[in-house]
């Protein structure tokens, strides 16, 4: 691609001033500055959601739509065994946090528990979903503490990282930007089904079982205009939702009792802003 792209006029006129001459800079620029704008009123609009949210917390919500403390589910989750990813904070943390009160017993992960300043209250162990010995190593720690005649009753696949970048790389710095939307495809995808693949002997053969995959509600969209600097994030978040898919229907047609189920959030008060890959 040229360093210079120049727009051509629609009616065979000239073009203004603006569009004249646009660089590849240029171009990075404009899209960079659309990204601050939208993470900057993204920011604005969850103190405002969380405002609101504290201001009508005396509303009665429907119970089969919001885990009310009236809520019961379905299925006795007592006794059972969760292993979830990415458990230190965040969406895997409230999952476990919830179903240890409902006696569910829960390994959570994280990349360093060292570094956790308040764990939660449930077993936390380490794992790096981006690293295959590092999930090695974690089944056979589980294996170990389930014994031979135990299992996984349920495994959450939350791990993740969010990815922001220019479809461009910056001048110069083509290596790094693939090699951190490789890192981002680690964490974001191809973890997840090797994390699945490697649990599922752990899972039972008959009875309660189910894998879970914490995809995005931008899986559902497309990067673009002022999101095509989330472009990266939505791949990877569509293709976790095509696998999952493909997992649900294969366990299916095997008629396997492994029940398999994407989770797909919007916008969550999370610690998602820090743990950003700046491709």
């Amino acid at each position: 691609m040229d360093e210079t792209a120049k727009a051509q006029p629609r009616d065979g006129g000239s073009t203004d001033s603006e569009s004249s001459g646009l660089t590849r800079r240029d171009l990075l620029r404009r899209q960079a500055a659309v990204g601050a704008g939208v993470l900057a009123a993204d920011a604005l609009l969850g103190g405002a959601l969380a405002a609101r949210a504290a201001a009508s917390a005396n509303l009665t919500l429907h119970p089969q739509f919001y885990p009310v403390s009236s809520f019961t589910p379905e299925v006795d989750l007592h006794g059972k065994l969760a292993v979830i990813t990415g458990a230190s904070t965040g969406i895997g943390r409230a999952a476990g946090e919830a179903l240890a009160a409902r006696g569910v017993r829960v390994i959570g992960t994280s990349r360093d528990v060292a570094s956790v300043r308040h764990p939660p209250n449930f077993t936390l162990l380490n794992l790096d979903i981006t690293q295959p010995r590092s999930i090695d190593a974690f089944v056979r720690r589980i294996r170990r503490r389930v014994g031979p005649a135990g299992h996984v009753d349920i495994l959450i696949n939350n791990a993740g990282r969010g990815i922001v970048g220019n479809v461009l790389p910056p001048p110069g710095g083509a290596d790094r930007y693939f090699r951190q939307l490789q890192l981002g495809m680690q964490t974001d995808y191809t973890g997840h089904l090797m994390m699945t693949e490697r649990m599922l002997p752990l899972l039972p053969a008959r009875g309660y079982a189910r894998v879970y995959f914490t995809v995005s509600i931008t899986a559902y969209s497309v990067s673009t205009n002022a999101l095509s600097f989330l472009h990266g994030y939505t791949a990877m978040k569509r293709a976790l939702l095509a696998s999952a898919n493909a997992w649900r229907s294969t366990l299916g047609q095997a008629r396997s009792n492994i029940g398999v189920t994407t989770i797909n959030p919007y916008d969550v008060n999370t610690r998602f802003p820090y743990n950003l890959i700046l491709a």
